[in-house]
């Protein structure tokens, strides 16, 4: 393998690939990244990169002079690391020697040698047969992959909870693509227009690792990006950029239930100020005790924590009417749903002291959030 490759062209590709790669306490050749330089049939050159850790695989293309066509694996992070590092604009020659077990690399200046393993090592993730393929627009991905991420579960007991479900949803007229993260506390559910042909599609559940890989990946996608499903695998394009991962084996849980269907008590909240006081009174709860009563009175939102003697009080103003009552929730949880709100205003929904709130932002009706209360 002999080929001219531009830094910035090579750069891109390991970007995409190299966290694909194993951690180092694992089988040293999934560490590595496989190369392929070979020669299209309308004579242009492609270098292709694939990583994977057996759970997940990424193969990125890059066009490339390729001098001598070939193939081997190097480690991904090592590198990742020497091309980040080498000048901007730079051209890189890399070529493999005879007996395949080492790669050089050159670039000015610059020389590098980098042990390599035999690409036959290299393990092949089997997709199998992908049947439901569709488009999604890339807006669309890259808000599916991001806006729930906040609220999947991170308890490996409850593995089916660590991920992004995905889930067509057909009521009538009204079509959608649900992703819907739950972690026990909260929950955060996104619709998107359902696109052709995903109607058929199973109910699937991203692994949380994918989904980060993917919300880095989407992030400067502008063009519609490829999505084919099975029961037990995803793959993603994203123009020369293809990830393909398993999915979790599990039972995603009856998400719908928990939403309440027509809470009695309102909240208009304001949710800069909101946020803003419930920061501060958490500052009193220490680590262990984020508990923060919200007592509601008309027109005013009382926010209190207590934690070893210590007592920190706010209030600001809202929009409601009603009994008084005062639920508790995790100051910490209570914060980073708020953190998710775009617009000014939220409305803040439940049915009694003891029942979930339903949270929805004016800025983007198609999100809905819920938060458990700490119950007394």
């Amino acid at each position: 393998m002999k080929l001219i490759i531009e830094r910035a062209a090579l750069l891109a590709a390991l970007d995409a690939t190299a966290d694909a790669a194993a951690r180092e306490d694992t089988i040293p050749i999934l560490q590595n990244v496989m190369l392929e330089a070979a020669q299209t049939k309308g004579g242009d050159g492609t270098l292709t990169l694939t990583a994977t850790d057996m759970d997940r695989a990424i193969v990125a293309k890059a066009a490339a002079e390729i001098q001598a066509p070939g193939a081997l694996t190097v480690p991904a992070k090592m590198l990742r690391q020497i091309v980040s590092n080498l000048e901007d604009g730079a051209q890189i020659g890399m070529e493999a020697e005879e007996d395949g077990t080492r790669l050089r690399l050159r670039s000015g200046r610059s020389n590098f040698v980098l042990g390599a393993l035999p690409v036959d090592d290299f393990p092949k993730f089997a997709a199998g047969e992908l049947p439901h393929e569709f488009e999604l627009d890339a807006q669309d991905a890259r808000r599916a992959f991001g806006v729930p991420a906040y609220a999947m579960g991170t308890e490996s007991l409850r593995f089916y909870l660590c991920g992004i479900l995905l889930e067509p949803k057909v009521e009538g007229r009204a079509k959608h693509l649900c992703a819907v993260a739950v972690d026990g506390v909260r929950l955060c559910r996104l619709r998107v227009p359902l696109p052709k042909r995903a109607a058929s599609m199973p109910r699937v559940i991203v692994p949380s690792s994918t989904v980060t890989l993917l919300s880095r990946l989407l992030k400067d996608a502008k063009e519609s990006i490829d999505v084919a499903v099975s029961d037990t695998r995803i793959r993603v394009t994203i123009g020369d950029i293809a990830l393909t991962s398993k999915l979790i084996d599990g039972q995603f849980p009856d998400w719908e239930r928990v939403i309440p269907d027509k809470p009695k008590i309102r909240i208009d909240l304001p949710v800069k100020a909101a946020r803003a006081a419930l920061k501060r009174v958490a500052i009193v709860s220490g680590e262990k005790n984020h508990r923060a009563v919200w007592s509601l009175t008309a027109g005013r939102l009382s926010f209190e924590t207590r934690s070893e003697g210590r007592v920190a009080t706010e209030e600001i103003d809202v929009g409601f009417k009603g009994d008084e009552i005062a639920p508790a929730y995790n100051s910490k949880f209570a914060l980073t749903t708020l953190d998710q709100l775009a617009g000014n205003d939220a409305v803040w929904c439940f049915e009694d002291a003891q029942a979930p709130a339903l949270i929805t932002d004016e800025a983007d009706p198609d999100v809905l959030h819920i938060l458990m209360p700490i119950r007394a």
